[in-house]
């Protein structure tokens, strides 16, 4: 049996599991660009390529442009608000996990 997929992760899997939070989480917005960059190259011979790179350019028109240059630049406000919200998520899905507040949950 003989069954068609497309090779690459769904619009929904990309922007709300992979790609979420590019607009205060530094690493994952270099690693975006970084692929960003690699699917311009290989999408000129891929098609499936070419399909995830526009839904990459989808994804970034959906940030505000202006945040996430100054995220790259280290813009202080811009970075320090987005250290605050990156490290506000990490503390209430931990705090959902396990219904338990600890002052050490975000390191020594």
């Amino acid at each position: 049996m003989y069954l068609k997929y497309k090779n690459y992760p769904s619009k929904y899997e990309l922007y709300y599991i992979k790609w979420n939070g590019i607009g205060f989480d530094k690493d994952k917005l270099i690693k975006f660009i970084r692929r960003v960059k690699f699917l311009k190259i290989t999408s000129i011979f891929y098609k499936e390529h070419k399909e995830e790179l526009n839904i990459l350019n989808e994804i970034y028109k959906t940030y505000n442009e202006k945040t996430l240059i100054g995220l790259l630049n280290n813009d202080e406000l811009i970075s320090r608000n987005g250290l605050i919200e990156k490290w506000a998520r990490i503390g209430a899905i931990y705090f959902i996990n396990k219904h338990i507040f600890k002052i050490n949950i975000y390191g020594d």
